[in-house]
């Protein structure tokens, strides 16, 4: 941590917010001794469990850093008790148009529109096939129409600890079309029948399989439907 607020973080942050990104990502591909620069403590009273996927420490990192599930070792390797890879679409996105990463300094934070840029489902579940295990991985796929949920999940849940759907995206129009009541409880029950998965407490088919599917619902200020 030493290190990169000395070195990397004034470099990441001369760079444009999206091209920091890119360089972020091009950096954890290469072969560096990501254990080492992490430097997570690797201690059993930080152990836990999610939905009985053993975590050895209970912080992850969510959807959206790596979308198409390219470096999820490296980041499983600086120490994360699981890494979420995607959201992804079945087809390929480009995202929204640039500018869409805007960085708020004075509130230590960023926005991000990017529109779920990715290279879809099954280039994501052929890097998944070969990736080096490094920590549990949950595969983000984002609220589509439920025939495309379903052929996602079918590409990804063999390569995964856990499937979740991802129906609140609100920088491009999936979630506003395809999120809530109606349309997240068809998904789960179809991805479950289709791929059996252990669910979550909030699927309909929870203990009766093997993986999981978490259906998300998007909150009524986003436009979803509560849980």
């Amino acid at each position: 941590m030493g290190l990169y607020r000395a070195v990397g973080r004034p470099l990441f942050f001369a760079l444009p917010p999206e091209a920091a990104h890119r360089a972020a990502g091009t950096l954890l591909r290469l072969p560096l001794p990501w254990r080492s620069i992490g430097g997570a403590v690797d201690d059993p009273v930080l152990r836990t469990e999610l939905a009985g996927i053993p975590l050895r420490n209970p912080v992850g990192l969510a959807a959206g850093f790596d979308k198409s599930c390219r470096f999820l070792g490296a980041l499983g390797d600086l120490g994360f008790g699981y890494v979420v890879g995607g959201s992804l679409t079945l087809a390929p996105r480009t995202g929204n148009r640039k500018p869409r990463i805007v960085r708020r300094p004075q509130d230590r934070a960023i926005v991000n529109a990017m529109g779920l840029p990715n290279r879809g489902a099954a280039e994501a579940a052929n890097r998944l096939q070969h990736r080096r295990r490094t920590s549990p991985v949950i595969v983000s796929v984002a609220a589509e129409p439920v025939e495309d949920v379903v052929r996602a999940h079918a590409l990804v849940e063999a390569h995964a600890d856990g499937v979740e759907l991802n129906g609140a995206a609100p920088a491009w129009p999936g979630p506003r079309r395809w999120s809530g009541a109606s349309t997240s409880p068809a998904c789960s029950t179809r991805c479950n029948h289709d791929g059996p998965s252990r669910c979550s407490s909030s699927c309909p088919l929870r203990g009766t399989t093997r993986r999981m599917c978490w259906p998300w619902h998007a909150p009524p200020w986003m436009g979803g439907q509560p849980a």
